[in-house]
């Protein structure tokens, strides 16, 4: 068993037993080629906050994010829905189907959903909170839309 195979395997057993190790983590994330598809059954809802969020930074960084994007519209807790949303915000590719987002009632989700956008450079996706009622959240995606 290689380097790449046994990172993976450390980090499935260890979240399997609800432990998150960061140097783990950052040794999958440093290892080029490895197969994490292995890790996807770590985003869902029976594991802690932690676990899913661990799996998503590693899962995204490795090109699994339809995913997190999966598990993020499945998400039935909004702190892991956050985190979830801060790890995707490190990526453009297969963000829109969580456009129906920013229209949030939960401004914290809403606010999580605006800065994921910004932050993947996709302010288009920002456009129709120009009609928000809120004058600061308006006020806040010009500017967003005006450095872009």
């Amino acid at each position: 068993m290689g380097f790449a195979e046994r990172v993976v395997e450390v980090c499935d057993r260890d979240w399997s037993a609800g432990i998150v190790d960061e140097n783990h983590i950052r040794a999958v994330m440093k290892t080029k080629q490895v197969n994490v598809v292995v890790l996807e059954k770590f985003l869902g809802p029976e594991y802690s906050h932690e676990v899913r969020w661990s799996a998503a930074r590693i899962l995204s960084e490795k090109g699994r994010v339809k995913e997190v994007v999966k598990a993020a519209l499945l998400s039935e807790d909004r702190e892991s829905l956050l985190g979830l949303l801060g790890v995707l915000g490190k990526n453009n590719a297969g963000l829109e189907e969580l456009e129906s987002l920013i229209a949030s009632e939960d401004t914290m989700v809403r606010d999580a959903a605006v800065d994921m956008f910004r932050r993947a450079g996709n302010v288009s996706a920002l456009f129709p909170l120009i009609f928000n009622e809120d004058d600061a959240v308006v006020r806040r995606i010009k500017r967003y839309l005006n450095e872009a």
